[in-house]
Formats: structure tokens, sequence, C-alpha cells
């Protein structure tokens, strides 16, 4: 809208609309708002406490916060009031059932556009029509109500437990009165029962007291290098498109990096008609090629946890170097270069995973 160009959202539930999500935001996502989002943060966080088969390793801690947590469905509605203000135009309870070039087809008529951005998550149809390959990720997770003590414990702190499920990781993320805790891993055998059983575990293990207030799965759908994002007259933005982290599953970040590119990049075609394909290369360019070194950093995490949490340990610049890359003050090509690569290429090329 700030661009002078007619847009409108069409979402297909009420707004405020609840979401499964951890609710976790890296601090870098100050750089990506000209507005203040404090008033929906539930926490700051300035610690991150590594264990390895629910032993302690260490803990991080860092004087700014790089981490917020957020109810997410207060956050969608913050961000399309703001929208809103700007200009553009909000219909919720409008499912699109069908694209045809400029026509939208709804459940309330017909809509026109000249160009499509599809945000509609992992279940995107339109990624369906240029065939966006998905790498899932497996997540169980729960809110949970635990004694005020015990929530006071994490209250500027996150935990992060490695090897508590194959190739994955387990978590603990404090909210305003209660706390996210969650398990995900990247392996297609882990059945979902398998995950209930783990979660509990987890749970009974943290906490001698704690209640369940609401329980959930979701799929993470991880980046692929070789995918479109975009065809014709239409492309695709956040987990549509396969914009997420797959070092921390977080995707809330980059949904709105790649919402911001997609903006601009209309803006510069709108007039000229133009087809919406060079925003592959751009999302290459600008976004793929980070997620990239993400992943090369998450074959640490997940193929050799121990060693990563030792290595962490000793080292006072990886610690700093891993704390703001969360702030968006150092990019993760940075971490990565300090990093003992010869130990990571031979795990991977010996696990045939060099590729991506």
């Amino acid at each position: 809208s700030k661009f002078g160009i007619d847009n409108a959202i069409l979402e297909k539930e009420s707004l405020p609309r609840p979401k499964v999500c951890a609710g976790g935001i890296t601090a870098r996502i100050n750089k990506l708002f000209d507005f203040d989002i404090t008033c929906l943060v539930h926490r700051q966080v300035r610690q991150i406490l590594f264990s390895y088969e629910m032993k302690e390793k260490f803990i991080l801690s860092w004087p700014d916060p790089f981490i917020y947590t957020i109810e997410r469905a207060n956050f969608d509605y913050y961000l399309a009031q703001k929208a809103a203000e700007k200009g553009t135009k909000i219909y919720d309870n409008t499912k699109v059932e069908k694209v045809e070039g400029e026509n939208i087809y709804t459940n309330k008529g017909v809509f026109k556009a000249h160009y499509v951005v599809d945000a509609g998550g992992a279940g995107s149809f339109l990624s369906k029509k240029i065939q966006v390959k998905r790498r899932w990720a497996k997540t169980l997770q729960a809110d949970v109500k635990v004694p005020l003590d015990i929530l006071e414990k994490y209250n500027e702190k996150i935990r992060a437990d490695l090897n508590r499920v194959p190739l994955g990781w387990a978590w603990v993320f404090p909210k305003k009165d209660h706390l996210t805790v969650g398990i995900g891993c990247m392996t297609r055998s882990t059945k979902r029962y398998q995950l209930v059983s783990l979660l509990k575990i987890y749970l009974d293990f943290l906490f001698p007291v704690y209640e369940k207030i609401k329980v959930a799965s979701y799929p993470i759908s991880l980046p692929s290098w070789t995918n479109k994002v975009a065809k014709d007259n239409f492309l695709l933005i956040g987990e549509a498109g396969n914009f997420v982290d797959p070092l921390s599953g977080e995707g809330i970040f980059w949904g709105i990096k790649s919402g911001k590119l997609a903006a601009n990049f209309l803006k510069s075609i709108i007039e000229k008609k133009k087809s919406c394909e060079e925003f592959n290369k751009i999302a290459q360019k600008e976004i793929f090629y980070y997620l990239r070194v993400l992943f090369l950093i998450s074959a640490f995490f997940y193929r050799m946890p121990s060693f990563f949490l030792d290595w962490a340990k000793k080292s006072n610049r990886v610690r700093e170097y891993f704390a703001k890359m969360l702030q968006g003050k150092l990019t993760a090509e940075r971490l990565f270069n300090f990093l003992p690569k010869d130990n990571l290429y031979s795990n991977l090329t010996r696990q045939g995973l060099r590729d991506g």
C-alpha cells in the first residue's frame, strides 16, 4: 500500500485467527518494521539453556534480547491492522478456491488482480502449480500451566535440548502466563505416537507439576534450493515458498522478509506487467543463499550435537556470533566460517547431505 498499489488480503478465517506456533521470533525482525512491536511481546529472551540428552551443557547469555516470544494470533492481527492503516483491504472469512490468470475464485465471489501473492502456508495450492518440493520436519507442542516459581525461572530464558529426539530438538518457550513446550524432528520414520510419548517424558522430566492447556502438532516445510517460487503472474512467500529457517524452524521472520521482498519486486514490474519469473533469481540471492548457510550450521546441531555444544561451550566467539546472528547484527556466514568445516563436510559427505 505504501507504494500506492491497490491490494487486498484474502483470509479464509475470521481475524484474529489462532495458529499453532511456538511463538518465538528472532530479534532481527526489528529490522523489517518501521513501527514498534514491543506491545506484542510476552517475554524478551536473553538466555538459552543448551542441554544434550537432558544434561545441561551451558547457558548462552547476552545483555540484549535475541529472541521475543509472542502470541501468534495477536501478532498476525496487529500486522493486518497496520496494513489496513496504509490502505490494504482486508477480507476475512474469504476462502480462495481457485486461481485462473487474473481471476481469484472464492466463497464470496470472484476477485481480480494483476498479480497474486500466495502466503497460504505449506498447503498452498498455487505451490502445487509449480511443484514445490517439500521436506518435512514433524513437531508436537503443548501449552502448559506451571507453578509461578517455575514460570519465573523461564522469565528471560528458553531451553533447547539436543538429541532428545532423532535429528531434532526439544524446547521450552516462556509466554505471559504459561510455557510452550515442544519437540521437533526431521526423520520420516518418526510417528506421531512416538512424538506424543517423547513429549510426555520431556514434560515429566522438567516439571513435577503441570497442566496441559492445549496440545497440537504441525509440520514444518524445510527449504529446497532447487524450488521455484514464482511463475506467470503469481509468487509464493513464507512457508508456501519454503522460506523457513532449517536451523530453528522459525518461519515468521522469513515470511515477513519474503513478503517485503515480493512487495519491492512487484513495485518494480507492475507498470510493465512483466512475468513474476524474475523473482526466482531474487529469492535465491536474497534468501535461499542465507538459508543454505543455516542448513550447513544446522548439521552441527542435529548430526553432531555433542560436538557442537562442546565447541560452543569452549568458544566465546561462537557464542557471541550465535547471539549476534539472532539479533541480525552478524550474518550466518560469519558464524559458519568460524566453525570447523572439515568435521562438518566429512560428516555430511558420509551421510549424502552435502547438496541439501
